[in-house]
């Protein structure tokens, strides 16, 4: 009976507080836990008179505060109604309340307007080396305060460095020009405050890609193309160096997890005419050794099925185990007129934005500079502001409109019974492979995909003595022996009409040396300075499967095959040069003598300069993922020709 009683007493004292509530509001004064009457000066008390106990006011962290008060902070009107509402703040352990602009805490006051600023503001280092920034608050007393550092590329889109929550920070020098640093701090009341912009800038050569990863360097358009681009880079999964036999640890295969970004630089007002976007492409049969449609088709450009829509110039993801791939497509805003170029750049960082990658943009096909007669030079024993010997480069290999493994036409001439040569439909098409000279099989273009020797292969000596514009031996080789079409010719290095030895070989002169390197030496000094090693995005190699496990090629199963390769760039123009990684067929049987291993594959451009009249050698481009040299190669030997206009 009496728990009965306690029951009801207990329900009839919960609607006495509630009559209390909204009824005695009417007299204005209210006590709650006693029957005393409230003081005068009182509106509400609360008495401990029948319970020891106290007032528990709403319990907020500092997100939940600031939750509450987006409610009214952007309302003048509001936020001065809030004026005096009470929280307790779980995080300082401290009463609260809102004077009309700001939090006041009971423990330490009004919260002191802070700054925030960093130094040094700006430093130079070597890329990948890392600058400490210190954070100098003021007032230097100010309690409380929290740090965030935060990276940008552009200074327009900011990412928070993971794990940066400190006073101070070790900004690293993420790429080859400024990487911008700040931090965001916030004190107990909530107020961010912003920093200076600290800028870091690397120097010197970007490496190559960690090991077991293939990146993309570049991306081709011709002058009236727009489409798509397809940049996918993928989470290694097994051992290049084995050829892809071996599979790579989860560790291993984590080498470039994490967040990654790509921003279009203002390089050439790039950003005008760049977008950026991460939708997958209408073309289902993307990722197949048959995509419905390339870049060159017509229905490629037809409509907007296959257009980048949008301004964005930036664009954002992670990659990890579960989502293995950076992903992102690069579409262009408009087109040119046909003999017009223009070259931008976007840069992807990775692996936690702790790497870099400049993707080179170029659009327009016709043949370019990449380094103008106008460059300044001060090597190969030249110190001057001109390059005169520099010259335009197709932007395509040389193969034949005819069958392979048969002569070309002289210099590209119609009406003959050889076909005349002609370039590739897309940049990373390796093309026909051709010996320096040979009498015997003059001027045969050789297939490029089958690797075994071709049957009717020969490795004949010329006379010794013959030269490409020469009067001796075998006479002036070049009226019999070019092969490119009409209104180019093969680029010398250097002198034509007698030799230079490896070791001799000069810049002076040379359209190879003076037109492609930045720094171009003499003889074979290896430079790499304006290289970089990787994927070309040309709407056709960035659409397909690739052919083997080490993702190096992509067609191989006819003569369209391209390859993974060097991209030649000016760090002053922006202008780029992409070159397939042309395997060399040997010279004893025209066998194709490399290995699938990445880091083994080559490329050889012949010129059209000889290296020593005994060793029937000529100067050759020829590269490699870590080095790049001029060095000289016998001439029976088969490679790849880059011509030039005349």
């Amino acid at each position: 009976m009496n728990a009965k009683l306690s029951i009801i007493n207990g329900q009839l004292s919960i609607i006495l507080l509630i009559l209390v509530l909204f009824v005695f509001p009417l007299k204005a004064q209210v006590t709650i836990g006693s029957d005393k009457n409230p003081e005068p000066f009182s509106i509400l008390e609360l008495e401990a008179t029948l319970k020891a106990g106290g007032l528990r006011l709403p319990q907020l962290d500092n997100t939940e505060r600031l939750d509450v008060q987006s409610q009214f902070a952007a309302d003048t009107e509001a936020a001065k109604a809030a004026i005096g509402l009470v929280i307790y703040n779980t995080e300082t352990n401290c009463l609260e309340f809102w004077n009309g602009e700001r939090w006041v805490s009971l423990c330490n006051g009004i919260c002191p307007a802070t700054s925030i600023t960093i130094s040094p503001s700006a430093k130079e280092v070597a890329l990948y080396e890392t600058v400490q920034l210190d954070a100098v608050i003021s007032p230097a007393d100010a309690p409380n305060i929290s740090y965030q550092w935060e990276r940008s590329i552009d200074g327009t889109h900011w990412e928070p460095v993971t794990g940066a929550t400190g006073a101070t920070f070790d900004a690293t020098a993420t790429w080859v020009s400024d990487t911008q640093y700040r931090v965001v701090t916030t004190n107990y009341c909530g107020d961010r405050s912003i920093s200076n912009t600290a800028f870091i800038t690397g120097t010197g050569t970007e490496p190559l890609a960690p090991v077991n990863v293939n990146l993309y360097v570049g991306a081709f358009w011709k002058a009236n193309q727009t489409g798509e681009r397809l940049i996918t880079i993928q989470r290694p999964t097994v051992d290049f160096t084995t050829n892809g036999v071996s599979m790579l640890t989860e560790d291993q295969q984590a080498i470039i997890d994490g967040a990654w970004t790509a921003t279009v630089l203002d390089v050439n007002n790039g950003k005008n005419w760049i977008a950026l976007d991460t939708q997958p492409s209408a073309d289902g049969a993307v990722g197949t050794d048959n995509p419905t449609v390339s870049g060159n088709d017509p229905a490629f450009e037809s409509g907007s099925t296959y257009q980048v829509p949008g301004t964005a110039t930036y664009v954002d993801g992670t990659m990890n185990a579960s989502n293995p791939k950076i992903y992102f497509r690069i579409g262009l805003k408009g087109t040119l007129a046909a003999d017009e170029h223009r070259y931008g750049i976007v840069l992807l960082t990775y692996n936690d934005n702790s790497l870099s990658q400049r993707i080179f943009i170029r659009q327009g096909d016709t043949p370019d500079y990449l380094m103008s007669p106008t460059d300044a030079i001060s090597s190969g024993g030249m110190d001057q502001d001109s390059r005169p010997n520099a010259v335009k480069f197709s932007a395509y290999n040389l193969t034949t409109s005819g069958s392979m493994d048969q002569a070309v036409s002289i210099n590209g001439a119609t009406g003959q019974s050889d076909p005349p040569a002609t370039f590739t439909y897309y940049p990373t098409q390796v093309g026909a492979y051709f010996q320096w000279v040979n009498t015997v099989r003059v001027r045969y273009a050789w297939n490029p995909n089958i690797a075994a020797a071709p049957t009717d292969w020969d490795n004949s000596s010329i006379a010794a003595g013959s030269f490409w514009t020469g009067t001796t031996g075998d006479g002036n080789l070049s009226l019999t022996h070019e092969s490119c079409p009409a209104g180019y010719h093969r680029p010398n290095d250097g002198i034509t009409d007698t030799a230079f030895p490896n070791t001799t070989g000069s810049a002076v002169g040379s359209e190879m040396r003076q037109s492609l390197y930045l720094n171009p030496s003499n003889g074979i000094t290896s430079d790499r300075f304006n290289t970089e090693w990787g994927y070309y995005a040309d709407g056709f190699f960035d659409r397909r499967l690739f052919s083997n496990a080490v993702r190096a090629t992509v067609s191989s199963g006819n003569n369209g095959i391209a390859y993974i390769g060097l991209l030649f760039f000016n760090p002053a123009s922006g202008a780029s040069l992409f070159f397939p990684s042309a395997p060399v067929r040997s010279i004893s049987n025209g066998a194709i003598t490399t290995s699938l291993n990445i880091y083994t594959l080559s490329g050889l451009y012949w010129s059209s300069s000889s290296t020593n009249v005994n060793n029937n050698s000529g100067w050759a481009l020829n590269f490699s993922s870590n080095a790049v040299y001029q060095m000289g190669i016998q001439r029976p030997s088969g490679g790849s020709i880059r011509c030039v206009p005349n």
